[in-house]
């Protein structure tokens, strides 16, 4: 559910009204300082939406047979795609983890 509000009869002086430059640039600061308080929350979201799909491939690796009766799993090509995933997913981990540390940009 949407609220807006209106402020078309709203009386009130002209000096208190933000016109052109001065509106887009509060407009702009607004929201960037709402991307600003939820990038954490963005990031570790991804991060955690990450590590689903990373669980998801690893059982599916698991469970899919090919090439003679083998897991695919087994095979060392499919092993490194799954381990190159999980340490992106660390070095994500870890960069968001130190950006919660240090002083905004």
């Amino acid at each position: 559910m949407e609220d807006f509000v209106n402020f078309e009869r709203l009386l009130t002086d002209e000096q208190r009204v933000l016109q052109g430059t001065m509106r887009a640039f509060v407009q702009r600061e607004v929201t960037l300082s709402c991307l600003n308080e939820a990038r954490f929350g963005i990031a570790w979201g991804a991060i955690g939406a990450a590590l689903a799909v990373a669980e998801h491939a690893l059982a599916y690796a698991r469970e899919r047979v090919q090439f003679g009766g083998k897991p695919i799993a087994a095979h060392q090509l499919v092993q490194d795609k799954l381990v190159f995933m999980v340490s992106e997913i660390a070095k994500a981990q870890q960069l968001t983890g130190h950006s919660a540390f240090e002083p905004s940009a």
